[in-house]
């Protein structure tokens, strides 16, 4: 009788762990089922990161299965990220390819998709107290080079210009010695800051001047026009505002459809472009 009773309560232990494991299996699959697949991950750099999660956040709305989850980082480790293949999808304030990682894309095999998504602006920044209000792109070029270290060269007080740069890794960087610079050499008599601090630096200083992507403007800071254009969205269009960079979306040729089909979106008048306002810059026509 104890060999019976023993067995019996072996056989009901047995019983109850497989129903136990088939509850949990059940429970387990219907929470999974609550919860959105991680379909696609995307690098952007700081300056456009709000259009970026306001655009995710109304794709996600429309495809509530799909999760798009975007981390900041910078236009190079966006590249970087879809080529090594640890992002699908990278935003960037260029559509110029460095050329080390043209390299090793090349070596890699990869075919990289890129479109253009927006216009962003780049604007020359003062103190608020600073009477003038324009510059032609040639003054702000001799600022840069230290041709002009003066504010009374300007038609401003007698007091020196306090120069303030991006760290040398920073695309903001590459831009100013494209477009600013345009080959002429950088002063070494210059401070540098991050950009997301560059406003409040000038927004302190009434001699400073920087030069910082739209979006990071704040009220303490003036923005100037450039060759007497102001840095507004119809002026963007007809570029005839002179500094401005091109956003865009890259990822790999082959990627999968959630994929493609979010980078399709960032494009769309009615997806994505609408968030462009968020960065005050202006949609690709």
């Amino acid at each position: 009788m104890t060999d019976c009773n023993a067995s019996g309560t072996r056989i009901g232990r047995l019983i109850f762990s497989l129903m136990a494991v088939a509850l949990f299996s059940v429970s387990t699959a219907s929470a999974e089922e609550k919860v959105r697949d991680v379909a696609a991950t995307v690098r952007t750099p700081r300056t456009i990161a709000a259009f970026v999660r306001g655009a995710a956040e109304a794709y996600m709305a429309q495809q509530p299965e799909t999760l798009i989850s975007v981390m900041t980082s910078n236009s190079y480790r966006s590249f970087k990220g879809v080529i090594e293949r640890t992002t699908d999808i990278g935003m960037t304030a260029s559509v110029d390819i460095p050329p080390t990682l043209r390299r090793d894309m090349q070596l890699r095999k990869e075919n990289l998709i890129l479109k253009p998504i927006g216009i962003e602006a780049v604007v020359a920044v003062v103190h608020a107290t600073n009477p003038i209000k324009n510059l032609t792109l040639e003054q702000l070029r001799q600022v840069f080079t230290g041709e002009i270290s003066n504010w009374k060269d300007l038609g401003y007080k007698d007091a020196p210009i306090t120069l303030i740069m991006p760290p040398p890794v920073d695309a903001l960087t590459d831009f100013i010695y494209e477009t600013v610079l345009d080959g002429g050499h950088l002063t070494p008599k210059l401070n540098v800051s991050d950009t997301l601090v560059i406003d409040d630096k000038v927004a302190e200083n009434p001699n400073a001047i920087g030069v910082i992507p739209l979006s990071f403007v704040t009220k303490d800071a003036k923005v100037l026009s450039i060759d007497g254009f102001v840095p507004n969205v119809d002026n963007l269009k007809s570029k005839s505002y002179p500094m401005y960079r091109t956003l865009a979306v890259t990822y790999l040729d082959g990627a999968p459809h959630t994929v493609t089909d979010f980078a399709k979106f960032l494009t769309e008048p009615k997806g994505g472009q609408k968030y462009l306002g968020l960065i005050k810059a202006a949609p690709i026509e």
